[in-house]
């Protein structure tokens, strides 16, 4: 039996967790961070790789399209009237881009534009809810990622994910996609700058991983969250253009337009491109 701590407990709380932890509780995790860290201090080749998750790892793109689309259907089918799939999904793209996709009360505004009385505003937003989850049993890895990051975690390689967003949703994707097994560490941050690299930097040197000995790189497809701002904390750079809409990225070390080959490239090409950078730079 797993008992459940109240987070307001006060000194009783920090005196449940400690007699968790003593039971053995949250040992199993601990244990299997502690194997993948052994493994990639026993291995001087090995490299710190953190990944973005979002149109990195997976098509979000898709599939929010389609989980948005499910819910404003599911909403239909509890009666709203006068307004087409399509203008509802406009008017709801419309709220997201005002608010970001991180806002969590999108379905409550979309029930507010359209004039939805309070009273049925939960009937509506349950439905769309629904719709939405009921859309995550689908979602799948982009095809060349499950057997790249097999590959680098039987490597050695301290494999994390840093990524933007609200925990809970973000962890649920990790666990949805069944790539939890591969992370030793999962940072999530609501504003993806400089300092989410920098506490991430501080967190590995806790445990004794150290920039100084070991090559950091960030695989992410964003210019300015997984490029610019990993690279002023001086991690290597990898820009993933999955959609081939950037070109030329001249901030970032290397691009890429899928994992093919992933492996290759973090091992033999990235030190290349530093070592030519650190010649240039001195």
């Amino acid at each position: 039996m797993c008992r459940r701590v109240r987070a307001d407990a006060g000194s009783n709380s920090a005196t449940g967790m400690r007699a968790l932890k003593r039971r053995g509780i949250t040992a199993p995790l601990l244990k299997i961070q502690q194997g993948m860290l052994d493994k990639f201090k026993s291995d001087p080749s090995a490299k710190v790789i953190a990944f973005d998750i979002d149109n990195t790892l997976f098509n979000t793109r898709e599939f929010a399209e389609l989980a948005r689309r499910n819910a404003i259907r599911e909403m239909m089918r509890q009666g709203i009237r006068g307004l087409n799939e399509n203008q509802l999904y406009k008017l709801l793209i419309q709220i997201v881009k005002l608010k970001t996709s991180n806002y969590e009360h999108h379905f409550d505004d979309l029930c507010d534009a359209i004039v939805i009385p309070d009273r049925l505003k939960a009937r509506y937003v349950s439905a769309a809810i629904m719709g939405y989850n009921n859309t995550k049993l689908s979602i799948n890895l982009f095809p060349d990622v499950e057997s790249t990051l097999q590959i680098l975690y039987n490597q050695n390689h301290l494999l994390l994910s840093i990524t933007e967003g609200i925990d809970i949703k973000q962890w649920d994707k990790i666990h949805r996609l069944g790539i939890s097994r591969f992370l030793y560490d999962v940072f999530v941050t609501r504003h993806k700058t400089v300092d989410i690299y920098l506490s991430v930097i501080a967190h590995l040197s806790e445990v004794g991983v150290n920039m100084n000995s070991r090559q950091f790189i960030m695989v992410g497809d964003s210019l300015e969250k997984d490029v610019r701002s990993a690279a002023q904390a001086g991690f290597l750079t990898m820009y993933v253009d999955r959609y081939n809409e950037k070109g030329y990225v001249p901030d970032a070390d290397l691009i890429i337009s899928n994992f093919d080959d992933l492996s290759h490239r973090i091992s033999f090409t990235l030190p290349q491109i530093e070592s030519e950078k650190y010649s240039t730079d001195t």
